[in-house]
């Protein structure tokens, strides 16, 4: 049943939490089932060069990454997603662990913030215009359902073309049914993740 799929979302070791594969065992594994290819996933750290490894490592199966636009990276720092695009990153997720929206939930105040009053902050805004320019993924992160009506309104706007809406279910962003239908209309996929904490 797995046989072709593509999984867009997947954390591996090395990590700063505890993960269940590393990036070879995960390709391995992936290959054994079918996959056609799998997208490495970190909150903290580029994954484009890891990818590009467990792929020559793991012939037979394609392995991706991106860049997740936390504190680590700089948090909406242009420079570094021009630099993750040049290293064939195919997927730029939004603020995760650092989105203003789960900071608050947090009780925190120091959360990335990419909506500012009802606009889009100044950096996101070139980071749009680059993923558009260059036709790489969007991930929403962990934004507020308002947050992401703006945010993929915007992309849209300025030519992005693909947008995954990251678990909208998540217990810190709870996207309602009517919300992701109204998301829907802008033709954006919506990810299902069903295993946590692994």
């Amino acid at each position: 049943m797995l046989s072709g799929i593509i999984d867009l979302h997947v954390h591996t070791a090395p990590d700063v939490r505890e993960r269940c594969l590393d990036d070879i065992e995960l390709a391995q594994s992936a290959l054994r089932r079918g996959a056609r290819a799998i997208v490495l996933k970190s909150h903290v750290v580029p994954t484009m060069d890891r990818a590009y490894i467990a792929e020559k490592v793991v012939p037979g199966i394609r392995v991706f990454g991106g860049i997740t636009l936390n504190p680590e990276v700089g948090g909406l720092n242009l420079a570094a997603v021009e630099n993750a695009i040049k290293m064939k990153a195919k997927i730029v997720w939004l603020p995760t662990g650092y989105a203003a929206n789960e900071r608050k939930r947090l009780g925190k105040t120091d959360g990335i913030e990419v909506v500012v009053g009802n606009r889009i902050a100044p950096p996101l805004m070139e980071i749009l215009e680059l993923i558009a320019r260059h036709d790489v993924i969007l991930g929403t992160g962990h934004l507020a359902p308002a947050e992401t009506m703006l945010v993929v309104s915007k992309a849209k706007e300025l030519g992005v073309r693909k947008i995954v809406i990251t678990h909208p279910e998540w217990s810190t962003i709870d996207m309602s049914i009517e919300e992701q239908l109204t998301l829907s209309t802008y033709g954006v996929f919506f990810e299902r993740c069903y295993a946590r904490n692994l």
